[in-house]
């Protein structure tokens, strides 16, 4: 009796159709391929991977593709995450294993940068800019302030250096909720939400929470928008 084939890894499946894993997992979603799940994850069949890319050979073009990546069109696929069986991923980890972490945290971890702490300086900038707006501004408008004051205290604001990159990017992430009136010495979420008067735990871990959520502006509705007006 022949011994039955080894069952191929993800990787495996990917490497076999010449496509990334996202696009093998968008097949398996499509019900184009099937997949067994265990601790050690996906596995394969081997034998209906070479029939789904002979079919695949045979009906090449009729699928539209992304002329790129090789997507079928209308995944999503971006730097940071992923949909898998419904399951929102940040580097294959699932989003919601992280909204308990602080936010500070899970954004060190995907920039792969140490938290630099907004300086006083730029802190008090943009704080005067605040200050200095009429008592009925709205928070748009405090906002927008903020970022003039924070962007006044920078000359290398316009350096693309990815140490750059994430230094402003920590000075906002920590400094902002400090403008409008949040503590420097608590972490961003409960800042944030001292900022806007409120400190209750559900509250606070209700704002964590959102934060790392919506952490991928790429899924982000109204950055998918502007991408869809730009290409028309």
């Amino acid at each position: 009796m022949t011994a039955p084939l080894p069952r191929l890894t993800a990787a495996q499946a990917a490497a076999r159709l010449g496509v990334k894993p996202q696009t093998l997992y968008a097949y398996v979603s499509r019900g184009l391929v099937t997949r067994e799940r265990d601790a050690r994850g996906s596995t394969f069949d081997a034998l209906e991977l070479e029939a789904f890319a002979a079919g695949r050979r045979r009906t090449a073009g009729r699928t539209p593709t992304h002329p790129t990546t090789g997507m079928p069109l209308g995944i999503v696929q971006t730097d940071i995450a992923d949909i898998e069986d419904g399951e929102l991923l940040y580097r294959g980890r699932r989003a919601r294993d992280l909204i308990d972490q602080p936010f500070a945290e899970v954004v060190a971890w995907l920039w792969g940068a140490e938290r630099i702490d907004a300086p006083d300086t730029a802190i008090g900038s943009a704080r005067a800019m605040v200050e200095a707006l009429p008592p009925h501004a709205g928070a748009m408008d405090r906002l927008r302030a903020a970022l003039t004051g924070f962007a006044a205290d920078d000359p290398l604001r316009h350096d693309t250096a990815p140490t750059t990159l994430h230094r402003i990017g920590w000075t906002l992430l920590t400094g902002l909720p400090v403008a409008l009136g949040g503590d420097a010495q608590l972490d961003v979420a409960r800042s944030l939400a001292g900022a806007w008067g409120v400190s209750d735990g559900p509250t606070v871990r209700a704002i964590n929470a959102a934060l790392i959520l919506l952490i991928d502006h790429d899924l982000a509705v109204s950055t998918f928008a502007a991408r869809v007006a730009a290409s028309a």
